[in-house]
C-alpha cells in the first residue's frame, strides 16, 4: 500500500502503526503524519556491545527506560561466546527482547558466572544512579551522549575486567511506545482462555484483521437497572465501555479515541459519550464452557480493538441501534394512525346513532 510506505519513510515509523493510523484517518495523509509526529517518544533504549579480546567473551547490555514514569521496563545482561549474540536486535519490541534473553538462557550459550559479576556490579547504588541519571538526561540520541556512555561503560568495564583489552560500542535510541509494546497478534489465545475449541461462524471478522490491529483491556460499563443482560448481546450491537489498560500507548490511543468522536457526529451517540464512556461495536462473544466467563472483542475504530473479559451474567449499558429505533418509530407511528383511526370512526358510529336516533 503505497500510504503505508509513505507514512513509514517520512514519519520513520514500523509499519504497523502506519497500518494502524491509515485505517484510523481513512487514508487521510497528512492527517496522519501529524497524529504519528505527536505521539511521544518517551522510551529510551540503552545498548552496550562489548567484546573482551582475549577471553573471547560477548557481552550484551540492553536498558529499556521510560522517561516519563522515570522507571526501567528492562535492564538485563547477556555473556556468551558464540558471536551471535550480537545479533539481538535492540530495536526489536520489549516482548520479542525478552523472549531472546531467555531463549539465549535456555541454549546453555550463556556465562552464568560472567553475567552475575556484571550484574552485581552494575547493581551497585552509586553504578546504578550514575548509569540511569544520565539516561534521563539524555534529551537525544546525539554523538555526545553516545560518547559520554561510552566513556561510562569503559570505566565500568576497566574495572571489571582490568588489563583486559576491550571493544565497546554503545547505542542510545528514543522511540514510543506503540513500537516498544507492538507485537500482539495471538488473539486466539484470548477468545479461547481455557484453551477450548470452538467453531466460528461464518461472519465472524476474519483473523487477517486482526494481524495489525492493536488490541487495548477494556470493561463494560455496567447498567444493573436499565442494562442489557450479555447472552442477549449480539455482534454489531454497540455498548459503552471503559479502556482500564495501563500500557503508555493505551492512555494516547484513549485520548486519540476521545479527540476522534468529538470531531465527529457519532451518529446518535455522541451526546450521551463522555471520558469514561467510549462507545465500541461488538465484534466476537466467546462463551466458557468451563467458567460462567464470556470473552468479548469489541472495535473502537479502524485497526483499534478492546478485549473484555466479564462474568456472563451482567447487565451491560447497551447503546440503541439507530435502526431498530427506525423500525420502532415506524411501527410505533403505525399504531398511533391505527388508534386515530379506530377512535374517529367510533366517533362517528356514535354520532350517526344520534343523528337517526332524532
Amino acid at each position: 500500500m503505497d500510504r503505508v510506505k509513505e507514512l513509514m519513510d517520512s514519519t520513520g515509523c514500523e509499519e504497523r502503526l502506519a497500518i494502524l493510523i491509515d485505517r484510523f484517518t481513512d487514508g487521510d495523509i497528512e492527517k496522519a503524519k501529524k497524529i504519528i509526529s505527536s505521539i511521544p517518544k518517551d522510551q529510551i533504549v540503552l545498548t552496550v556491545r562489548l567484546f573482551l579480546v582475549p577471553l573471547k567473551h560477548y557481552v550484551l547490555i540492553i536498558c529499556i527506560r521510560n522517561l516519563n514514569k522515570k522507571k526501567n521496563e528492562f535492564f538485563d545482561v547477556l555473556v556468551s561466546t558464540d558471536s551471535d549474540l550480537q545479533t539481538v536486535n535492540s530495536k526489536s519490541p520489549l516482548d520479542s527482547i525478552r523472549r531472546a534473553f531467555e531463549n539465549w538462557r535456555a541454549s546453555g550459550k550463556v556465562i552464568i558466572e560472567d553475567v552475575n559479576k556484571i550484574r552485581d556490579f552494575l547493581s551497585k547504588d552509586e553504578v546504578y544512579k550514575e548509569i540511569i541519571g544520565k539516561l534521563d538526561l539524555a534529551e537525544n540520541e546525539n554523538n555526545q551522549n553516545i560518547e559520554d556512555f561510552k566513556t561510562l561503560f569503559k570505566n565500568i568495564f576497566d574495572k571489571i575486567y582490568p588489563d583486559v583489552e576491550k571493544n565497546i560500542e554503545v547505542s542510545l535510541e528514543k522511540t514510543d511506545a506503540f513500537r516498544l509494546y507492538s507485537g500482539e497478534k495471538d488473539i486466539n489465545k484470548f477468545l479461547q482462555p481455557e484453551s477450548e475449541s470452538t467453531d466460528k461462524s461464518s461472519d465472524s471478522l476474519p483473523r487477517s484483521e486482526y494481524q495489525s490491529a492493536i488490541f487495548l483491556t477494556a470493561q463494560p460499563v455496567i447498567s444493573p437497572a436499565s442494562g442489557k443482560i450479555i447472552p442477549k448481546c449480539k455482534k454489531g450491537d454497540v455498548i459503552y465501555t471503559e479502556i482500564t489498560d495501563t500500557r503508555e500507548f493505551a492512555s494516547y490511543l484513549k485520548k486519540l479515541l476521545l479527540e476522534e468522536l468529538k470531531n465527529k457526529s457519532y451518529n446518535q451517540y455522541n451526546e450521551e459519550m463522555d471520558s469514561k464512556r467510549l462507545p465500541a461495536v461488538i465484534e466476537e462473544m466467546e462463551y466458557s464452557t468451563n467458567t460462567e466467563n464470556v470473552s468479548i472483542i469489541v472495535r473502537y475504530g479502524p485497526g483499534i480493538y478492546g478485549r473484555i473479559l466479564v462474568p456472563r451474567d451482567l447487565k451491560i449499558e447497551v447503546l440503541p441501534n439507530p435502526e431498530s429505533v427506525n423500525e420502532e418509530t415506524k411501527t410505533t407511528g403505525a399504531l398511533n394512525w391505527l388508534v386515530w383511526f379506530l377512535i374517529i370512526s367510533f366517533a362517528f358510529v356514535i354520532i350517526l346513532m344520534l343523528i337517526l336516533k332524532k
